[in-house]
């Protein structure tokens, strides 16, 4: 339907279609001109709510309503932009255009303090770190709340055990995030593959990937805390060591873009927390001696086989491979590329002696 012939009325009618809603639609903001009634398409027939609209702007039609510079003919080809626009069982309540503009302009203030300011390239590392301390929060108050809610044995727990309980819902969740971001930029995205062109492999980056870590490293800060906070009733010097590690590690990635794709290679190793913290959730709730406490540790044990032992393995075979790459880091990050997995390698394989074991010892137990 050309521009011209869409049907005209009060924006206070109910069965106009909010402009608003069809703003996030577009793949550029709507320009306050779009805002005239004449521009909203309308469902009589149903009078609340869309399956399906298309949209047809005539560009030309737009350019007669006058506007800025930017907007007039001259810049534009004459053309029809189509738009499909799918709108939920949305109920439409009557607003007045004064309303409607005033949260079209709230909205563009919102996206450009986002995109200009908090996901601003230099701005990156320190959002995205703040945001990961942030939703350790958020996720660390969740988890009180839907346990408290949904299992009856926390109520019964220690003030300590409690609060192990809810750290332990933090790690699974950071874990997770890491866990698909990682497999993500290792495995499937292009920014570290060999066949891509674009400079050094030991010095690529994204900002996806900087914010990924600003997220992860907002997590382990968090953790460490509570980790010294209740010392150590969250963990021993081990876990102290790692996270000092991984902090290090993650901050230099993060800031100075180099040894990104090794950085998410360790990474992939949080695949096996998830395992772990329902081990202890399991433990603690008393089943030890349930059939999902014995598939869970030969989980434990098939996840740390492949993503803390033969990962490590193929993280020095790909470093052997791109050696004169590697060689051309810096010292602190060609001395961080080879020193924290050789850490962690051995860190691995004394908890997987360790989870060997208690495999072990709970075969035997049902035997």
């Amino acid at each position: 339907m050309p521009y011209s012939n869409m049907p005209t009325g009060s924006i206070a009618q109910p069965h106009l279609v909010a402009p608003f809603m069809a703003k996030s639609m577009f793949s550029s903001p709507i320009h306050p001109h779009f805002l005239d009634s004449s521009f909203l398409t309308t469902s009589k027939s149903t009078g609340k709510a869309f399956s399906k609209a298309t949209v047809l702007l005539n560009v030309d039609a737009l350019n007669e309503r006058g506007g800025e510079d930017k907007y007039k003919k001259k810049d534009y080809k004459k053309e029809l932009l189509i738009r499909d626009i799918w709108v939920k069982e949305y109920a439409m309540l009557p607003v007045s255009r004064k309303m409607v503009m005033a949260i079209m302009s709230y909205q563009n203030q919102a996206e450009l303090l986002v995109n200009d300011y908090l996901l601003a390239d230099p701005l990156i590392p320190y959002t995205s770190v703040l945001g990961g301390i942030l939703a350790c929060k958020l996720v660390y108050d969740l988890t009180h709340l839907i346990s408290a809610i949904y299992f009856k044995s926390y109520a019964g727990l220690t003030k300590i055990q409690r609060i192990e309980w809810n750290n332990r819902g933090i790690s699974s969740v950071h874990a997770i995030f890491i866990m698909v971001m990682s497999l993500y930029l290792v495995f499937w995205s292009d920014l570290f593959s060999d066949h891509q062109l674009a400079g050094l492999v030991t010095f690529r980056s994204s900002p996806l990937s900087t914010f990924s870590l600003g997220i992860s490293l907002g997590y382990f800060l968090a953790d460490l805390g509570m980790i010294f906070w209740l010392y150590p009733s969250l963990g021993g010097l081990e876990y102290v060591l790692h996270h000092l590690l991984s902090i290090v590690t993650v901050a230099y990635a993060m800031l100075s873009g180099e040894g990104q794709l090794y950085t998410y290679m360790v990474l992939i190793s949080e695949t096996t927390t998830p395992g772990i913290n329902l081990r202890w959730y399991l433990d603690t709730a008393g089943m030890k001696r349930s059939t999902a406490y014995l598939i869970n540790g030969v989980v434990i044990f098939l996840a740390w086989l492949f993503a803390r032992v033969f990962l490590f393995m193929y993280l020095f075979y790909h470093i052997y491979l791109h050696y004169d790459q590697v060689n051309q880091m810096h010292a602190s990050g060609l001395f961080l590329v080879f020193m924290v997995p050789s850490v962690l390698t051995v860190m691995n394989l004394m908890w997987f002696g360790k989870i060997i074991k208690g495999l072990k010892k709970t075969l035997a137990k049902r035997q």
